[in-house]
């Protein structure tokens, strides 16, 4: 387990660094100046235990258990021993006085997408595989994968174990060559698929190459820069032999010194008094069970120490306590530094994410009922029944929900009070790592499940841990059409991930696109992607099932009506560009993930109106279309040549020398009044106070007034507003009459026709409903109405979806909405009237109440 250690006492703290007396009489373990993480990463059985052990140790150890979540070893090692023998260089005074915490990692499928999180440029990565498991060995290359995209400068030590259960066939096969080979085709790859982009940027003309093209050149060959050489060796080894271990701890041991005097040059030396001081705070405050605080806490425990440090030195000094180890900022999506939380305990984060994801419903709980469930001054204690107790607990491993009230029983060796538990909540909820599920109604057993020390943990708001694979992958219906209808507006933003993601990215991505976009209104969630709304904009979020390269699709769809397509367009860009905000930031913790990015128009904008299928053109493009002022751009469809709307697809393209993130952050802050009506854009009035007085302009919202950086070609600066509805006109058909005849288009009429079906289906649908809930009530036997709970809680959820659909005029939809809902409450009842006959325990051995 992880060991604590005092804060450095001054006489060491002020020391010069090439001093080496007084260093030898303390114990390297008080350090903060060279204490670092070593991450060993591996699957289940590499040998990462018994690595680890021996290390700290300094003998040769073995362990036939596995890690459950996480054990972090201290080492020391320079202190009593003579591995400097073993380095080119005689390590300094600051040196010799090294701490490595050697965090062993439980190597479980879905512990393993959210080690990364730990990967910081001050750790080193070190794997660890079987040489005697085929599949451990081919685990070496995903595991590279993943730290090129998180680290792409990090220094890598690959360690290949169990060599003494190699048969002389296997050593003569040395299956080291065929991982190294493996990772220098890799690198190969990953160096040809950035070079060739950034050679066909530069072989556009000077005319044709936009300020943006050349950002992302820059770009490119900054990726190039940072990516680093692949591996050239594999030490092997036998942590039960002891074969091989002094060649693991000289390549550990260089590579954290050569990494180590990298930071300390940047850093401040010798360490702060006040940083020492706040850490000593910070290791109290461990020893009162806090995991995260916000950054705002952190700031006044230096300025509790230090009276008025600037905060240049303070941002220097979080920083090294971040590279040594001791803290973690979680940046908000806001970009302002007071929202971000800060862990002050990484290792009780691991472990808090490990336990809270069970893959199997084998871990057996022991609760103590007096700790969690004391009683009252009746004596009586409120404990749950165990068979309820055992149904929340396989709802985790089953289906990947965790009721609210679940988790500090998940966590009862964290000791977290409730608000400690709540911003952990709120710290996974901001990495993706917690989704916000339907609260569970009808389930009043479930109550008991609610702890008298956690009041505000309740047992029926549920969340979703999207990294099991668990989340029901039965995609939208109702409120989604996999193609636009005649009328309607849609843009499709692609990423294109041509080297593959690291595991767990995808959900990741759609969780934070859910959560952290203000004003979107959540719709569905399935497992490939979401659906949101914003205003009447519809946001499709997915990833595609077909092709062999990995793909993010962001689609926003709009009803045109009579605004025009071209001021529905921006309104479409505005809405989409608040998603590609979230997901932009998110990408930017991936440094060395390289993605291309396209746009996928519906065929409302072409030219031709025989074209069906859909077609990717890449952003760059677009953008170099329209920066030459172009009305059209010709783009090819299987060998037909076809033209695209470049001016009313891309209607406001920003400045031009705008990046593309910066870009999308202008469109997402225009200033857009989203109802649930259709959104339009208004022309301001001609009156001159009108425009200077005009609250939405285009301009950032809450920024002082400046020009706008791009206005749209042609026109004057227009409102981005959404009329309010006229609730007494909702269904009103407008027939222009002449002379008693009837001038409407059939098209017009169709729609008008439409709208009045689905006027009359929501309107009939609640006491439709209401009368299917009386007469199913009549008929439960001896009079009972167990199912009216969920009969009403699915009426409601229909209705919910039926007037939707009704509004946006589709009446189909809407009707068949009652049809789906009348079959789920029959359903329902059927499961009730079945489970009524008998109930009997839960048979499992999942937990024990003591």
């Amino acid at each position: 387990m992880c060991q604590e250690f005092p804060g450095s006492p001054p006489a060491i703290i002020n020391k010069d660094a090439d001093s080496t007396g007084d260093l030898q009489s303390i114990s390297p373990e008080s350090s903060l100046a060279y204490r670092r993480r070593v991450l060993l990463l591996g699957g289940t059985g590499s040998g990462k235990t018994s690595l680890a052990k021996s290390l700290a140790s300094g003998s040769s150890q073995t362990s036939d258990g596995t890690t459950e979540s996480l054990d972090v070893h201290v080492w020391s090692p320079f202190h009593g021993t003579t591995y400097e023998n073993l380095l080119e260089n005689e390590p300094t005074g600051y040196e010799r006085s090294m701490v490595l915490d050697v965090w062993d990692l439980a190597g479980r499928k879905v512990w393993q997408k959210f080690h990364h999180l730990f990967l910081t440029p001050a750790t080193l990565p070190v794997i660890v595989f079987n040489l005697a498991d085929q599949e451990s060995c081919e685990e070496v290359a995903k595991i590279v994968d993943l730290i090129w995209a998180k680290v792409p400068s990090s220094r890598i030590v690959i360690i290949g174990t169990h060599v003494d259960k190699l048969s002389q066939e296997e050593r003569n096969a040395d299956k080291c060559q065929d991982v190294l080979g493996i990772l220098r085709n890799r690198h190969a790859h990953c160096i040809q698929k950035i070079q060739q982009e950034v050679h066909n940027l530069r072989n556009l003309s000077e005319t044709a190459r936009t300020p943006k093209c050349n950002q992302r050149m820059r770009h490119l060959e900054e990726l190039l820069q940072r990516f680093p050489s692949p591996p050239t060796s594999i030490i092997r080894c036998s942590s039960k032999t002891a074969k091989g271990l002094d060649d693991v701890r000289r390549d550990i041991l260089q590579a954290v010194l050569d990494t180590s005097r990298q930071y300390s040059v940047e850093q401040s030396m010798p360490i702060r008094p006040v940083t020492a001081d706040v850490y000593d705070d910070i290791i109290n405050l461990r020893k009162e069970s806090n995991v995260v605080v916000s950054a705002r806490d952190v700031h006044e425990l230096f300025a509790k120490h230090e009276v008025g440090l600037s905060k240049e030195v303070e941002a220097d000094e979080v920083a090294f306590l971040e590279t040594s180890g001791v803290t973690q900022c979680i940046s908000g999506l806001s970009g302002i530094d007071e929202d971000n939380l800060v862990c002050i305990n990484p290792p009780a984060l691991a472990k808090a994410l490990c336990l809270v994801h069970m893959s199997d419903t084998k871990k057996a709980f022991r609760f103590e009922a007096k700790r969690f469930w004391p009683k009252s001054e009746s004596g009586n204690s409120k404990k749950p029944n165990p068979a309820v107790l055992v149904q929340a607990l396989e709802e985790v491993a089953t289906e990947g929900l965790v009721r609210e009230s679940m988790f500090p029983l998940l966590w009862q060796d964290l000791n977290m009070n409730e608000k400690q538990t709540k911003l952990v909540l709120d710290l996974m909820a901001r990495l993706g790592l917690l989704n916000r599920a339907a609260d569970a109604h009808g389930d009043a057993e479930k109550k008991c499940l609610e702890l008298p020390n956690y009041p505000g943990l309740l047992a029926k708001i549920q969340h979703r841990l999207p990294l099991l694979g668990l989340t029901p992958d039965t995609g939208p219906t109702l409120n989604w059409t996999p193609r636009p209808f005649k009328g309607d507006a849609q843009i499709g933003w692609r990423y294109t991930f041509p080297l593959g993601t690291p595991p767990g990215l995808v959900p990741r991505l759609l969780v934070m696109c859910r959560t952290n976009t203000p004003g979107a209104m959540y719709r569905h969630h399935w497992k490939n992607g979401v659906l949101l709304k914003m205003g009447q904009v519809s946001v499709n979020i997915k990833q595609p099932d077909t092709g062999q390269l990995e793909r993010v699709d962001l689609y926003v769809r709009v009803t045109v009506d009579e605004e025009g397509e071209k001021r529905a367009t921006e309104v479409l860009w505005t809405v989409l560009a608040r998603f590609l905000v979230v997901a932009e930031r998110f990408l930017a913790s991936w440094p060395g993930l390289y993605y291309q990015v396209s746009v996928l128009p519906s065929s409302m904008y072409y030219r031709s109106e025989s074209i069906m299928e859909e077609l990717e053109i890449a952003l760059l493009d677009v953008i170099r279309e329209s920066a030459a002022r172009k009305k059209t751009m010709d783009v090819c469809i299987k060998d037909q040549k076809c033209k695209v709307n470049v001016d009313c697809l891309l209607p406001l393209p920003g400045e031009a020398d705008l990046s593309i993130t910066r870009w999308l952050d202008w469109l997402a802050n225009l200033d857009i009044q989203l109802s649930e009506s259709t959104p339009s854009i208004q022309e301001p009035d001609d009156q001159p106070s009108s425009r200077n007085s005009s609250q939405s302009s285009l301009q950032p919202s809450g920024s002082p007034p400046r020009p706008s950086p791009s206005p749209p070609r042609g026109d004057s600066p227009r409102v981005l507003t959404s009329p309010p509805v006229k609730t007494n006109k909702k269904a009103e058909i407008k027939w222009k009459l002449d002379n008693g005849w009837r001038r409407v288009s059939m098209e017009d009429e169709l729609k008008e026709i439409k709208k009045v079906a689905a006027s009359f289906v929501a309107a009939i649908l609640a006491g439709a409903v209401a009368q299917l809930i009386t007469e199913q009530s009549r008929t439960e036997d001896r009079g009972r109405t167990l199912m009216e709970k969920e009969a009403k809680h699915a009426a409601a959820l229909a209705s919910a979806r039926a007037a939707q659909a009704a509004q946006s005029g589709n009446a189909e939809a809407a009707a068949m909405a009652v049809v789906a809902a009348a079959q789920a409450m029959d359903n329902a009842m059927l499961v009730r009237k079945k489970g009524s006959k008998g109930t009997t325990m839960i048979k499992s051995r999942m937990c024990t109440i003591m």
